[in-house]
């Protein structure tokens, strides 16, 4: 089973662990386009076996290899044993903060932007599927991760990809992966969603799997309200794209409350009409999770949100 990211305030106990590796990690630093749906559709995505390990920055990495389709296949950095860093931040007052794009209580960020999630997956699908959006767009990947959506807009032709996380180590994979793949179009930002930092402007904001508590959630929801009003502040238009495969008890909830609150008065029923949360299927993915280091091959269910701006004439 793909190991499920805690919520607030889970806490699990282990041993100590020298904490030299993480001081090194945390210094690393027109017209209507036709919008496609992949609704009710099961979802296909071949996942290459983990080749050779590499070195980042003296930590062994592993590359993933995602064939989105046939003819187009990305590759990601993941870190190759991240148990350690999981435990030793699940033991300690790190455990306390809300998600993975604070620092919270701790002087560490939460680790789970360090290998690739589903909703990441489902993502990088739906930014293929409808790629006139994307290219010569820019394109900002929130909470990136190890940035399959990042890479993937990249691809596509987005004239500028902001991706942004609160980790230094998710920043270091997410870089390396642009580099090997000579996407110079792709920039990395450390970015805390908590702060009172704007968001980087952007024609398409993309969230993949962060709604994963109730707390979190909201927040994200928060953010992608802001961004949206800012757009319409300036007479221009945001897309809107956010999965979510952890399907924790309240997080769409809260995500889509806290984003309506957000908008002005009176846009929110026509908001409301259209951020519509569907549902899909994820057939044969195959990841290695943050507590089970080896790769496993899994189905999961996925609802995402996918609002494609609409251009003045």
């Amino acid at each position: 089973v793909h190991a499920a990211r805690p919520t607030r305030g889970s806490r699990r106990r282990a041993p100590p662990r020298r904490r030299d590796a993480l001081s090194q990690l945390d210094t690393v630093a027109s017209r209507p386009n036709r919008m496609v749906s992949i609704n009710a559709l099961p979802l296909l995505l071949f996942v290459a076996p983990s080749s050779a390990l590499e070195v980042l920055n003296g930590l062994q990495i592993r590359p993933r290899t995602i064939e989105v389709r046939k003819s187009l296949a990305v590759t990601v950095y993941e870190l190759a044993q991240p148990r350690e860093l999981v435990e030793l931040w699940m033991s300690g007052d790190n455990s306390r903060a809300v998600g993975a794009l604070s620092r919270g209580a701790g002087d560490m960020p939460d680790p789970f932007g360090v290998v690739l999630w589903p909703g990441a997956h489902l993502a990088a699908r739906l930014l293929d599927t409808n790629s006139a959006s994307v290219r010569g767009r820019t394109v900002l990947a929130l909470g990136a991760g190890t940035g399959l959506e990042a890479l993937m807009a990249a691809r596509l032709g987005a004239a500028r990809v902001i991706a942004c996380d609160i980790s230094p180590l998710a920043l270091a994979l997410l870089r390396h992966g642009a580099e090997k793949a000579g996407l110079a179009n792709v920039e990395t930002q450390t970015f805390d969603l908590f702060s009172q930092d704007a968001l980087p402007l952007a024609d398409v904001l993309v969230c993949s799997d962060l709604l994963y508590n109730p707390e979190l959630a909201a927040q994200v929801g928060r953010r992608c309200g802001e961004a949206l009003t800012t757009a319409k502040q300036r007479g221009s238009s945001l897309s809107l794209l956010v999965t979510d495969s952890q399907r924790f008890s309240g997080g769409q909830t809260a995500f889509t409350k806290a984003l309506l609150e957000h908008l002005p008065l009176a846009g929110r029923e026509d908001a409301a009409a259209a951020l519509c949360w569907q549902a899909t299927h994820l057939e044969q993915i195959t990841g290695s999770g943050i507590l089970i280091e080896e790769d496993q091959t899994y189905d999961v269910d996925a609802s995402y949100i996918i609002q494609w701006a609409v251009e003045a004439e």
